[in-house]
């Protein structure tokens, strides 16, 4: 069957694993072909061009990540066809569910990576199963591939994070989106995890994306709630776009997605070392211990000022004028100046200024716009402790503060840091 299809990894599944005919064009001459019915007939449209012009000879001891071995491929041979010997020991010999996801992440990888628009599978894609090697073309040529193959590859990619020996702040998995199969996978290899590990949540914020369709269904569940319960975000959106947001540059992002990898900032991961990553203690953690002023539990991202906080300059502006973000307005502190502060960890020494500071953060608390919490390397300031004790007792805020942290609290806390505050006054801070 013609189609008139565009994106690199639809057309790529669409021919190899339905046995369609589609090439690699662009949107245009889609949206045109769409319009009139017709196609150019040239390219992957014609039974010549079909045949392999690789052969793959997959050696692995281990079932190969699908990303990764989709990556090698693509890079390898380009834009020709590869006719893969051996994956059929790892995915078995029928287009299952679990067959058609492994070839939707494999081919991506080969589409993105190189411009693979076609493979072949031995023994288990359309034209593999009915052509045998026949559908090899006279001449092709030969890669093998084994672990230290995989290995060398994966290990050669490039890593454009400013810092390469930061800690991942946040983690996509599901580009292309994941099938219902692997959601309901996923979620129970991260709970087995997370209970060997003692934990009830992901250690690194982490976001799960699937088709709308698929969602729904998920949704009906017992796996959704727990998939919540793991912090995991599920989210129909298109990691790629997410990424291309400037502000995700500056973010240590990790990924399943050789896609994802190829076309932004995140950094691959397999899938092993995204589930261990997202699933183990913080070695960086670090853990304080205060007094408890306004009890309560949140984690946050830490907004940190070494010199006093002056709590009238910070809020009036945004207080005047609505600002919904709450960005500090006090143009004397570098470190907080325009940044927003709602929902934020402040971390702080004291606070500083008019002696309306109180009432100014009581009237914070009660427009809903308070801090996720505040957290004092000193003991708290009568101001301050008057203005979130009132905010607790008389608003519905939820500001949790802690005070007596110690100076080395706001040596180590960085902006830009998770902070979990539990109620006994223990602060973590990774």
């Amino acid at each position: 069957e013609v189609l008139s299809w565009a994106e690199s990894s639809a057309v790529v599944y669409a021919n190899s694993v339905f046995g369609a005919r589609c090439n690699r064009n662009s949107g245009m001459i889609e949206l045109m072909g769409s319009i009139a019915g017709f196609v150019p007939e040239f390219g992957l449209l014609l039974d010549e061009n079909r045949k392999a012009t690789w052969v793959v000879e997959l050696k692995c001891t281990k079932k190969p990540e699908a990303q990764l071995l989709g990556s090698a491929i693509g890079m390898k041979v380009m834009e020709e066809v590869p006719y893969v010997k051996g994956l059929d020991k790892w995915i078995g010999t029928e287009l299952n569910d679990d067959a058609c996801a492994y070839l939707k992440d494999f081919g991506a990888a080969t589409a993105s990576n190189g411009a693979v628009g076609l493979y072949h599978i031995e023994n288990l894609t359309p034209e593999a199963v009915e052509q045998g090697e026949s559908i090899i073309a006279e001449g092709a040529k030969v890669y093998v591939i084994d672990d230290a193959e995989l290995e060398r590859v994966k290990s050669e990619y490039p890593v454009i994070w400013k810092d390469p020996d930061a800690a991942p702040e946040l983690c996509f998995v599901g580009c292309p989106h994941m099938t219902y199969a692997q959601l309901v996978r996923w979620t129970e290899d991260v709970a087995a995890e997370l209970h060997k590990n003692g934990l009830k949540k992901v250690t690194v914020p982490t976001v799960f994306t699937a088709s709308t369709p698929v969602i729904k269904e998920f949704e009906k569940t017992p796996y959704y709630k727990q998939l919540k319960r793991q912090g995991i975000v599920l989210s129909y959106i298109c990691p790629l776009m997410y990424m291309n947001n400037p502000l995700c540059k500056k973010k240590a992002v990790i990924t399943s997605s050789n896609k994802l990898r190829t076309y932004t900032s995140a950094r691959y991961y397999t899938e092993a070392e995204i589930l261990h990553t997202i699933t183990s203690r913080r070695e960086e953690m670090k853990t304080f211990k205060g007094r408890v002023v306004v009890p309560g539990t949140c984690t946050a991202e830490a907004l940190v000022s070494h010199g006093g906080f002056n709590t009238l300059a910070s809020y009036q502006m945004g207080m005047m004028f609505g600002d919904k973000k709450m960005k500090c307005g006090d143009q004397n502190n570098e470190e907080l100046y325009k940044k927003p502060m709602i929902g934020k960890a402040l971390c702080l020494p004291m606070t500083i200024g008019s002696t309306t500071g109180g009432m100014v953060l009581f009237t914070v608390c009660s427009s809903g716009k308070q801090p996720a919490c505040m957290l004092f390397s000193k003991e708290i300031d009568s101001l301050a402790a008057s203005g979130a004790i009132l905010g607790d007792v008389w608003t519905d805020a939820k500001m949790p503060v802690v005070d007596m942290l110690g100076d080395e609290f706001l040596d180590y806390v960085k902006t830009g840091m998770t902070v979990t505050v539990k109620d006994d006054g223990v602060v973590e801070v990774e």
